[in-house]
């Protein structure tokens, strides 16, 4: 998870960053780095820490770098987009499917709730007005991209753009409890 999610970002940012600087230097404008995550790198929810985990990694690699690499002409940028309606959400039914099939009782017990909650929100993707259509998604990238001195952070989406909001405004508490309900996980 960390290879794919954090390390595999962060290469070409460092092997590039010479050509970057050259970049900007020549042609009198700004470079980019555009480091796209996940609104869950800023509000987790429970069971998928190590994914939550390199997205949060990610993004605090990301606020440096956004600080070290502005004196050289080069912009990072932090793309923190929602879920978005994909195959990726077929998949992740027939995932959660084969592991409440494979699961022993005991795991059953544990997640069985929480995984039959991710499924009904998956199934239901299609006409959530939270879910973002992918298009939509690349227009507000491309924009991201075109403009002149962009900022450090952006939630493309309805459902990003709420998480963004809660995860400035809700106390983590109160945040976690909202989580643990939503996903049917109970509090012994």
């Amino acid at each position: 998870m960390f290879e794919a999610h954090y390390f595999a970002p962060i290469r070409p940012s460092q092997l590039f960053l010479p050509l970057l600087e050259q970049y900007s230097q020549r042609n009198a404008t700004r470079s980019r780095i555009i480091n796209i995550l996940s609104w869950v790198a800023i509000s987790a929810g429970p069971w998928n820490s190590h994914y939550y985990g390199s997205k949060a990694a990610l993004l605090m690699f990301s606020e440096p770098q956004h600080c070290e690499f502005n004196t050289i002409g080069v912009d990072t940028v932090a793309v923190l987009p929602g879920i978005m309606s994909t195959p990726f959400l077929d998949k992740l039914l027939t995932e959660i499917e084969r592991g409440l099939r494979d699961l022993p009782p005991r795991g059953v017990a544990g997640y069985g709730a929480y995984l039959r909650r991710m499924g009904s929100m998956a199934r239901q993707s299609p006409s959530n007005p939270m879910v973002s259509d992918p298009d939509t998604i690349a227009k507000k990238l491309a924009a991201i991209i075109g403009r002149n001195r962009p900022k450090f952070r952006y939630y493309p989406g309805t459902d990003a753009k709420a998480v963004g909001w809660i995860s400035r405004f809700i106390p983590f508490t109160l945040r976690s409890m909202m989580f643990r309900r939503a996903s049917g996980v109970s509090t012994p």
